[in-house]
């Protein structure tokens, strides 16, 4: 088993082991540390994932976003497994379980994807991070496959509990680096 294999085995495995109060916890600390940012005014489109499986949860960000008119956009799996930024207005009537149990749009409308080279910040997932801005994902590369074919402005923040921000993992060449880690 590789270096990265084991990190995201353990990660997961203790990720598993947070209470579901801790888990809804977080969204609030991860909405008042993005706030800290002036989020809201520095970026008007923005890219989060939908939280799943104990990770940082995202809903209150989005509903927060939406209500102050920023432009949400969220993972979807199209057709050969690519990963686009498709727009939501509200999580509730918009999203669906998808490919691996991840909630996505329900749109399969082309309208509602948003051009990765508008998107100004991207609040991206991981099992693990270190304080390079390396991150280790689930092992499928769908974030570093779309980071890498759009603009590099794009600022990037990975999001993670404390103990997920290791000092350094395994990266390959293909890793696409955070611009940000932000811990809850």
């Amino acid at each position: 088993m590789s270096k990265k294999c084991e990190i995201r085995k353990f990660m997961l495995e203790e990720r598993a082991k947070l209470s579901n109060k801790y888990v809804m916890e977080s969204g609030i600390l991860l909405l008042n540390k993005l706030s800290e940012f002036n989020f809201v005014e520095k970026y008007k489109i923005i890219f989060i994932y939908v939280s799943m499986k104990n990770e940082v949860s995202t809903i209150e960000t989005i509903n927060f976003l939406i209500e102050n008119n920023i432009t949400v956009c969220v993972p979807k799996i199209f057709d050969k497994d690519i990963m686009q930024a498709v727009k939501i207005r509200n999580p509730e009537k918009d999203l669906c379980s998808g490919k691996f149990g991840t909630y996505e749009p329900k749109s399969d409308d082309k309208k509602d994807i948003i051009n990765g080279n508008d998107i100004e910040l991207a609040i991206v997932p991981g099992v693990a991070f270190d304080r390079s801005g390396n991150r280790i994902g689930f092992g499928s590369g769908y974030y570093d496959k779309y980071f890498s074919k759009i603009s590099k402005k794009i600022f990037k923040a990975g999001v993670c509990y404390n103990f997920q921000l290791l000092d350094s993992i395994p990266f390959d060449e293909n890793d696409v680096k955070m611009d940000e880690i932000i811990t809850v």
